[in-house]
């Protein structure tokens, strides 16, 4: 842990501390203040379940790094490191009076995890950040490809991701600007020199409303993809079979990219061929159509996945018409 109480009752960062007694502002039990040529200052307990429910987990010197880095680039006035907010039992690695609670993610832990989190956060009205490791993602001049990890801690309000590298000491925004497919993204980076920057970027939406098409050479890809599964239960082939299309000539129409796709875990193609299989076989159901979109849990905090879920079936349902109009035209 990085703060504790002081014999005064202040709060006091451990880089700051001085050699004295400290308690930890949680449980109330005695911390020591740690400090050497090789850690980095932190208080411990002197055993980790004195602590209540072993709030304070191991971590690496790259997130305590980060966690200073971070709290440094803001008035001290307006932001506090590691504050517990007693209400949901949950303690952010940085928070802003604004209602803004900041969490580096450095590794891989369940989606579902940063869900609940998240909704606890929304729960007492706390927007959250969560900021993953610069050096992880997989990043091409303007564009990024994610995990499905990564795209779960995409700031949905503002369609950025925010990114610590750890080599650099610094944090970027990758403000999302296109989605070109389902994990695969044009950006525009930013490095964040201080605390208003990241304030004024979640208020700046960047992402265009316009579609996209998929080109021949990315569904060649998703196709060989599919092939490689060797399944004849595969959505994308089973469903095209169904279509009578061929899966060499695949028309534009099932291959539209919305960027309603940032909310969606599944490949374009393969939830609109499944979406005109249901049509086609007079079988559409909205149950069926919601799981088969495969939305993300995090945007289900933003509006509920049956809202979503209709509204992307009518984007999708005019787009198509129109361009299946176009081509009964010629």
């Amino acid at each position: 842990m990085l703060v504790a109480l002081n014999d005064a009752g202040e709060l006091i960062e451990a880089n700051r501390a001085l050699p004295g007694r400290y308690t930890c502002p949680i449980c109330n039990k005695p911390v020591v203040l740690k400090k050497g040529k090789v850690k980095l200052p932190h208080f411990a307990h002197q055993t980790l379940k004195d602590c209540f429910m072993y709030t304070y987990k191991k971590e690496t010197i790259a997130h305590i790094e980060g966690k200073y880095v971070l709290y440094d680039l803001f008035d001290p006035s307006t932001c506090f490191m590691e504050y517990y907010l007693s209400s949901i039992e949950q303690i952010p690695d940085c928070y802003h009076t604004s209602s803004i609670a900041f969490e580096l993610q450095m590794s891989v832990i369940p989606i579902s995890h940063i869900a609940a989190r998240t909704s606890g956060y929304k729960s007492i009205g706390v927007d959250v950040i969560w900021i993953t490791k610069f050096e992880d993602i997989n990043i091409n001049d303007t564009k990024m490809k994610l995990t499905y990890f990564q795209k779960s801690l995409i700031h949905l309000a503002s369609n950025v991701l925010f990114a610590y590298h750890t080599q650099l000491k610094s944090f970027f925004a990758l403000q999302i600007t296109r989605v070109l497919n389902h994990n695969e993204f044009e950006i525009k980076i930013s490095r964040i020199m201080n605390g208003e920057v990241i304030l004024s970027i979640i208020s700046d939406n960047q992402l265009k409303i316009t579609h996209r098409i998929l080109s021949k050479i990315e569904t060649k890809k998703h196709i060989q993809n599919c092939l490689a599964k060797k399944s004849v239960l595969q959505p994308t082939l089973s469903g095209l079979y169904q279509l009578r299309l061929d899966y060499r000539n695949i028309p534009e129409y099932l291959r539209i990219v919305i960027p309603e796709q940032i909310y969606i875990d599944k490949h374009p193609i393969e939830w609109q061929v499944e979406l005109m299989v249901m049509i086609h076989n007079q079988q559409f159901d909205f149950q069926k159509w919601m799981n088969c979109l495969k939305l993300s849990e995090q945007s289900n905090l933003m509006i509920s996945h049956s809202e979503l879920a209709l509204h992307i079936l009518k984007v999708y349902q005019h787009i198509s018409n129109q361009m299946r109009a176009l081509i009964t035209e010629k």
